[in-house]
């Protein structure tokens, strides 16, 4: 019951709507992620889709919900595990990182449109919510440390999860783009999107955690998302 309540709920939601949309296009996805107290800069190309439902609150304004997925982006990178003696540095195990993202956004989204012509609306919005992201990430131990010595994670493996959790946070940013009527109750158009998804703090699995060897946390700050979108729709 709860279920179809909600269906009719989106139905609804869509009937009463002054605009719907959908879109998708690449994405840039830009991190720094911390280790340790270490800050590396990554980035990762994907795909987003999603879709938009507006609605007019005087000429000129809309304001409605928008919901972006943007699709499995993985990084690597090479680095190292730093071995210390009271502070000091003693000794490195190089290591090779696989780090897969997955997030779904869900935006209230405020869309201006300064000055509409009968050809192209070009529009402007601001875009505030939360996202839910997920990170798994795996590190591998590709050669000999500083004293040529073979080293394992626990003893038998050389490959080791280091996070593997779903994190929720905020999301906000502005798109700026334009919508080309081609009758008079569907448009297409292209967007410009840029999404900042601040920080978030990842624990480590309890199997890395005992190795002693493995990073104590894991934190991603800078986080953002930047799309070409390309876009359909109906106005009604």
């Amino acid at each position: 019951m709860k279920r179809l309540t909600l269906a009719l709920m989106f139905v609804a939601s869509i009937a009463s709507a002054n605009e719907v949309a959908i879109y998708g296009g690449p994405s840039i996805v830009s991190l720094n992620h911390e280790t340790d107290g270490t800050v590396t800069n990554q980035q990762g190309h994907r795909a987003s889709v999603g879709g938009q439902l507006l609605f007019d609150v005087v000429p000129g304004f809309m304001l409605g919900l928008d919901v972006m997925h943007n699709g499995l982006t993985s990084l690597d990178g090479d680095g190292s595990v730093i071995e210390t003696l009271n502070g000091v540095e003693f000794n490195r195990i190089p290591t090779h990182s696989h780090q897969d993202y997955d997030t779904n956004i869900l935006l209230l989204t405020a869309k201006i449109l300064p000055d509409e012509t009968e050809w192209y609306h070009p529009y402007l919005s601001i875009n505030a919510g939360v996202h839910r992201t997920h990170l798994k990430e795996s590190q591998t131990i590709t050669g000999l440390d500083t004293y040529g010595n073979t080293r394992t994670w626990d003893g038998v493996n050389n490959n080791l999860t280091i996070v593997d959790q779903t994190k929720t946070g905020v999301a906000m940013g502005f798109s700026t783009g334009v919508d080309i009527p081609t009758s008079k109750t569907t448009f297409v158009g292209a967007e410009f999107r840029y999404l900042y998804l601040g920080r978030a703090q990842y624990d480590v699995t309890p199997q890395a955690r005992a190795t002693g060897l493995a990073p104590s946390e894991e934190a991603l700050s800078g986080m953002s998302i930047v799309n070409v979108l390309l876009k359909a729709g109906v106005k009604f």
